[in-house]
């Protein structure tokens, strides 16, 4: 199984309170780990503050799932998270390739690196 980051960039306080969602508790900092419900967990790797107005923030993520079934669930997980907390002003990139805050999209990426498989479009 290959090792993916999902990187998360934007405001910082849009990152905190997202950060805070996904992994269910108020100030989640590096090694926090979230159990993913029906397998699969996720670790904070980074928290990068810049100094600066205006300059994005990013906080690294890193999923593991033993299976495709598992990666689709996590991909579905950090969706709704990203979905609920309406946030419009972040971007994410997984294993550095920038992709579009989609329910398929996330899934099919994770899918693709943790385990080598494609789901369907």
């Amino acid at each position: 199984m290959a090792e993916i980051t999902i990187e998360f960039t934007g405001p910082a306080q849009e990152l905190n309170d997202f950060s805070s969602a996904l992994f269910e508790t108020d100030a989640p900092g590096a090694g926090a780990q979230k159990e993913i419900p029906d397998g699969g967990t996720i670790t904070m790797r980074l928290m990068m503050t810049r100094k600066g107005y205006g300059i994005p923030q990013f906080i690294e993520v890193v999923p593991s799932a033993p299976d495709n079934i598992i990666a689709g669930n996590t991909g579905d997980y950090i969706y709704h998270k990203l979905k609920n907390r309406k946030s419009e002003n972040l971007s994410i990139r997984i294993n550095r390739q920038v992709i579009r805050i989609d329910k398929v999209t996330i899934a099919k990426m994770i899918n693709q690196q943790l385990v080598g498989k494609c789901v369907a479009k």
